[in-house]
C-alpha cells in the first residue's frame, strides 16, 4: 500500500487529491470541503492521515481517513493549519499544528478521539514525524526562541526529551 497526492484529471489542473494505491487500485481520498489534500502516512490496516484544505480554502487541517471516511483532527487551539504526518498501527497518530494565531506551531499527539499539544523543547516550534503503538513521538523542535533549526526529540509519558542530551560526551552535540 502506497499514500500520497495525485493530480486530478484535466481540466482540475494544479489540484492535487490524497490517493491511496491498493492492490493495482487508486483511490481518490478526498478534502475536508476544499480544493486538495495529501496523504502523509498509512497504518497497517489501512487507516491514512494528511492535511486536506477545507471549503473555500480557508486553511488545512490533519485527516484521519478510514473506511471510506476522511475526518478532521482539528488544530490545537487558536491555529488554522494542522498536518498529520504519521499513524502508528494502533492508531495514534502525531504531525504539527499552528497555534497562537498561526505565529508558532507545536508537535500533537492524536490518541483517544483527543488532540495533545506535545510543547517544545524551549523554543516556539514543533514537528512530529512519527509515533509508535507506546504513543512515543520523535520529531524536531527549536530550543529558544531565536533557535528555529531543530533538536531531535523523543516525548514519552508526558515528557519531551532532547535526544542530544542521551549522547555521551565523547560523541558532541550537533
Amino acid at each position: 500500500w502506497v499514500v500520497g497526492a495525485s493530480s486530478l484529471p484535466s481540466g482540475s489542473a494544479g489540484t492535487l487529491h490524497a490517493i491511496l494505491f491498493k492492490e493495482g487500485k487508486v483511490t481518490d481520498l478526498g478534502t475536508l470541503g476544499g480544493t486538495q489534500s495529501q496523504a502523509w502516512g498509512i497504518s497497517a490496516s489501512g487507516q491514512v492521515v494528511g492535511s486536506a484544505s477545507l471549503a473555500g480554502d480557508t486553511g488545512t487541517r490533519a485527516f484521519l481517513w478510514s473506511n471510506g471516511n476522511m475526518v478532521s483532527l482539528g488544530t490545537l487551539g487558536a491555529g488554522t493549519f494542522s498536518t498529520a504526518w504519521d499513524i502508528s498501527n494502533a492508531g495514534h497518530i502525531t504531525g504539527w499544528s499552528a497555534t497562537n494565531g498561526n505565529a508558532d506551531f507545536h508537535a500533537f499527539l492524536h490518541s483517544d478521539g483527543m488532540l495533545l499539544d506535545l510543547g517544545t523543547l524551549g523554543g516556539s516550534r514543533s514537528i512530529g514525524y512519527g509515533v509508535n503503538n507506546l504513543r512515543q513521538v520523535v520529531g524536531v523542535s527549536s530550543n529558544s526562541a531565536t533557535d528555529f533549526s531543530g533538536r531531535a526529540f523523543l516525548h514519552s509519558d508526558g515528557n519531551m526529551h532532547d535526544l542530544n542530551d542521551l549522547l555521551h560526551q565523547d560523541v558532541g552535540a550537533g
